[in-house]
């Protein structure tokens, strides 16, 4: 035990908050919000050729002495993407389409790889958008122009997950990895298995993408998860003591530590934490119902009350804040008082 009182894991409440529901809202609606930018993430380095102090002007003016070269149209789109001034970006890439359609279509290697992109960045523009399906149609585009581009054949299998076909999908993240070992893909690959209940697939693939990006801390996480599912509780715990040793600055492993020392009633550590994820975000739902159980086991009712209370606030619609709170107060009444 690593706390002064005598209390030993036995004699504590029954466990409250359990480890299964560690996945926090954070990183469980990462998935679900991800689509207002997923596209973002295939798009090449949009803006690797800017050294000037505003690319903005740079390109308009390049585009300007030579309207007939492709790339500062990419690279003026680009930087409009970035910005989040996406109608004027869409402008840009419908423009080059129309001046530059013969030569895209001419089966020239550079032009070919310039259509990809300028397809690439209108399916990032209308997946930023939350229009799936249009974006879905410049992937298709882009796959047409550039049949073995990992990019693309990643990007239109993270598209079919989102509406759900999950099996076509598949078939195109095979082909992307075929192609290129990356470890976004086999990242998406775990997800994917994962939907599908392929535990098994599902850790084997991000093993992959941890193994060619070991100090990806996102992935330690949803990995240590994963290894919990299935029952692998020590390397559920490496995994998540790996990520905070990195330095991860999301909330989650530092949550998923503090329920899992909350079980062994390790209340110190476990606050510990909690504490921690707070740092990285004061509002995480997770971190705020555990540090108030783990302050209501240690009989501080008062400053439990004020983690349950900011809970609820952040999350009014959720109810583990609320059930605590009833639960604290009535076992004070019931003579039940905390333990020193």
């Amino acid at each position: 035990m690593d706390r002064k009182s005598p209390l030993s894991p036995s004699t504590l409440h029954p466990i409250r908050y359990p480890l299964s529901t560690l996945r926090s809202t954070l990183y469980a609606t990462r998935y679900t919000l991800i689509i207002l930018i997923f596209l973002l993430l295939i798009v090449a380095t949009l803006l690797r050729n800017s050294v000037w102090k505003d690319d903005l002007f740079l390109w308009q003016d390049v585009i300007k002495k030579s309207p007939h070269k492709i790339r500062p149209y990419i690279n003026l789109a680009g930087t409009l993407l970035m910005r989040n001034r996406l109608d004027e970006s869409l402008s840009v890439l419908f423009k080059a389409t129309e001046v530059f359609k013969e030569e895209i279509l001419s089966g020239n290697l550079y032009y070919l790889r310039a259509g990809l992109e300028i397809y690439l960045n209108f399916a990032a523009i209308y997946g930023t958008k939350g229009d799936i399906n249009r974006a879905m149609e410049f992937l298709q585009k882009a796959l047409e122009t550039m049949p073995d581009s990992p990019k693309a054949n990643y990007a239109m299998a993270y598209g079919l997950m989102e509406k759900g076909s999950l099996k076509e999908a598949e078939e195109y993240l095979r082909t992307a990895l075929s192609l290129a070992e990356d470890p976004k893909a086999y990242s998406l690959y775990s997800e994917l298995c994962e939907r599908q209940k392929r535990l098994d697939c599902a850790i084997s693939a991000l093993e992959r993408a941890l193994y060619l990006e070991p100090e990806n801390t996102s992935y330690l996480t949803r990995l240590g998860y994963l290894y919990k599912t299935a029952g692998r509780l020590k390397d559920a715990e490496k995994a998540w003591l790996r990520a905070v040793s990195l330095g991860s600055r999301e909330p989650e492993p530092y949550i998923n530590l503090g329920s899992l020392n909350y079980e062994r009633g390790k209340l110190r550590s476990a606050y510990r934490y909690y504490q921690r994820a707070l740092e990285i975000d004061p509002n995480s739902y997770e971190a705020l119902v555990g540090a108030g159980n783990v302050i209501d086991e240690l009989g501080n009712l008062a400053l439990a009350k004020e983690y349950y209370e900011k809970a609820m606030k952040v999350a009014p619609e959720r109810k583990e804040a609320h059930i605590e709170y009833e639960r604290a107060i009535r076992r004070r009444g019931e003579g039940l008082g905390g333990r020193e």
